[in-house]
């Protein structure tokens, strides 16, 4: 049975997801494969380390134990990959190091299946998903979109409502009919913040009150700063959507006749799903 109090963050990066977990009070386990984030973030969240709150591995994903090269993208650390390809795009340098991988079913057994499994590991996502038990799942979770499959195998492994959330903003997709005033004032801002965080500047997407009980921070808005996968189960926007509602309404984004127009003008976006 999923841990009520137990999130997974596979893709820890540079902790700013971490951080609203425990902020809510989860025991969070992180799975980053960059050493150099990996110190950074033991530095930045030192306390709940200590207060034995999270465990940080700095290990990669993979479908067997062993040594792989794992590719940092220079100046652009979230497109950091085992996959070379993906950590050169538009021309990106990149160096390896050599990090070693655990099949994601032997970290299960380790510390259990949790309340909430985020991944987002540039491409390597499906390696998650593939270790889940499907007797055994998590009761949310949440990953990066780029293929639209992804659906229909969550659905196979025991997921069935969806949503789609845009990480310019945190909001979710809705089926809205177009005008082009409209597209403009809702595009207009995530090009914005996209521009803002490319000058190095402080960027927040969406603010959330915590509850009244959280441990830290208690009732004070919290804002997600630009580039983390924001709000989880519950608390994401929208309303959830069955397997045929998402599929259809993502061919209708596809095909850029929703509000925020096609997918190529945004940064990404996540799917995320709930146990029936």
């Amino acid at each position: 049975m999923p841990n009520p109090d137990l999130v997974y963050d596979v893709g820890l990066h540079n902790g700013d997801d971490s951080a609203y977990y425990l902020a809510l009070g989860y025991r969070v386990i992180a799975i980053e494969a960059d050493p150099t984030l990996v110190e950074r973030a033991r530095e930045r969240l030192k306390v709940p380390i200590v207060q034995d709150q999270l465990q940080i591995g700095n290990v990669g994903i993979a479908d067997r134990e062993g040594t792989l090269p794992f590719w940092i993208c220079e100046g652009k650390t979230e497109w950091s990959s085992f996959d070379k390809a993906s950590a050169t795009r538009r021309g990106r340098r990149c160096h390896s190091v050599d990090v070693n991988c655990v099949p994601f079913a032997k970290i299960l057994r380790e510390f259990g299946v949790p309340h909430y499994l985020k991944i987002d590991i540039e491409g390597y996502d499906r390696s998650c998903l593939d270790g889940l038990d499907r007797n055994d799942l998590p009761n949310f979770i949440s990953l990066e979109l780029t293929d639209p499959g992804v659906f229909a195998h969550l659905r196979d492994i025991g997921y069935s409502r969806f949503k789609i959330i845009i990480q310019n903003n945190h909001a979710a997709i809705r089926r809205v009919t177009r005008h082009w005033t409209h597209a403009l004032t809702r595009r207009l801002p995530l090009y914005w913040r996209s521009f803002r965080y490319r000058l190095g500047l402080p960027v927040a997407t969406r603010s959330l009150r915590l509850p009244p009980d959280a441990p830290e921070y208690p009732g004070m808005k919290w804002k997600f700063p630009y580039g983390s996968s924001g709000p989880f189960g519950e608390s994401t926007d929208g309303d959830w959507s069955t397997l045929e509602e998402i599929t259809a309404l993502y061919d209708e984004f596809r095909a850029g006749r929703l509000e925020y127009g096609d997918p190529g003008s945004l940064i990404w976006h996540d799917v995320h799903a709930k146990r029936g």
